[in-house]
């Protein structure tokens, strides 16, 4: 009896060395986990801080630096870095030039939805050199939970060359409501 005891000994044993070491093992891995979590969780709380050129939704023709923060909280510090800088021309150019070297030092604040945007000129004078037009981008920010991770592109404004200049809209509706404000005006 007493050898059956002994090997039932070493079993139990040797089980709950097993048990706690998989016991061990599972809390590792949750801790990890929770602190994964709690770190995309973070992230998804920081502001998320773009700049785009786009084309002028009103009249068509002119391009524009567009700067926004699509995140759910503020930006601060954020600094904006294009090389080579983008073209301007027209009136505004030097007014854009200016706002060009203030978004490399750092704006102080971007709130949450918010959009700022420079005119960079008239397309077709933007694009008319068959020249490369590729540009870098970097932009950096701090939210509340500290720096956001910097954010990398090339832009090519060559992409927009062949692009139709429209503005957003189109005369089928001011004629409808022409039509409309006309049937009931009194007939003669």
């Amino acid at each position: 009896m007493n050898v059956l005891t002994s090997i039932l000994t070493v079993v139990l044993v040797l089980a709950t060395i097993w048990m706690a070491s998989e016991t061990r093992r599972t809390a590792v891995a949750t801790r990890k986990s929770v602190a994964s979590a709690e770190e995309r969780a973070k992230q998804m709380r920081q502001p998320s801080v773009w700049a785009d050129v786009r084309i002028d939704k009103d009249q068509g023709t002119l391009l524009h630096l567009l700067v926004g923060n699509s995140g759910p909280t503020h930006a601060r510090q954020v600094i904006v870095k294009i090389d080579p800088p983008l073209p301007v021309e027209g009136p505004s150019s030097e007014l854009s030039r200016l706002a060009f070297a203030r978004l490399a030092n750092g704006i102080q604040y971007l709130a949450p939805g918010s959009e700022l945007s420079w005119s960079l000129g008239r397309s077709f004078a933007l694009l008319e050199s068959d020249a490369s037009q590729l540009h870098n981008v970097r932009i950096t920010a701090v939210g509340p939970y500290g720096p956001v991770e910097p954010v990398e592109y090339e832009l090519d404004l060559a992409d927009f060359r062949e692009s139709q200049d429209r503005p957003e809209g189109n005369l089928h509706h001011v004629r409808k409501a022409i039509e409309e404000v006309a049937a009931r005006l009194p007939k003669e």
